[in-house]
């Protein structure tokens, strides 16, 4: 039974996950250019793939709780926490896709709002790899810096 509520669970915070992602950054990828050309594409994609990088290791660490709370008689504690960490990761996501943007503004010389406009392949490339670097690198540690902070006792 357990497995079978674990991947209804999961089901939907993915797809709320996911919707969060696009309603949040299709609009800034827009603000770019509309109708998206390639390099446009090539970074909106390689951040939604950031952005699963990231979920992928929340859910990896968020497992850990919600089998210890939903076997027991506090089952919706599981659930909730589920949740919330997955709020508090998109955050994260959403953070670190600033910081790209902010770290790209001050060690570059290009615009990259502009750069993207003229469908500049290489510099959504650039982009797309500091990103990706940047969730695999800052992931793992928040999370276990969150793990340490609930530090719930089994």
């Amino acid at each position: 039974m357990f497995y079978v509520q674990s991947i209804f669970i999961l089901t939907l915070i993915g797809i709320f996950y996911i919707y969060l992602c696009l309603r949040t950054l299709v609009p800034q990828f827009k603000k770019v250019i509309y109708p998206f050309n390639l390099a446009t594409k090539m970074a909106l994609m390689s951040v939604i793939a950031g952005f699963g990088i990231v979920f992928l290791y929340e859910i990896n660490a968020g497992m850990i709780y919600f089998k210890g709370y939903a076997n027991g008689p506090s089952w919706y504690i599981g659930h909730i926490f589920l949740i919330i960490l997955t709020l508090l990761v998109f955050t994260l996501s959403t953070l670190l896709f600033r910081m790209t943007f902010l770290f790209f503004k001050t060690f570059s010389s290009q615009n990259l709002s502009v750069e993207l406009a003229k469908n500049n392949l290489q510099i959504s490339g650039l982009f797309s790899t500091y990103f990706i670097i940047l969730c695999l690198l800052i992931t793992e540690p928040m999370i276990k810096f969150i793990d340490v902070i609930v530090d719930l006792n089994y």
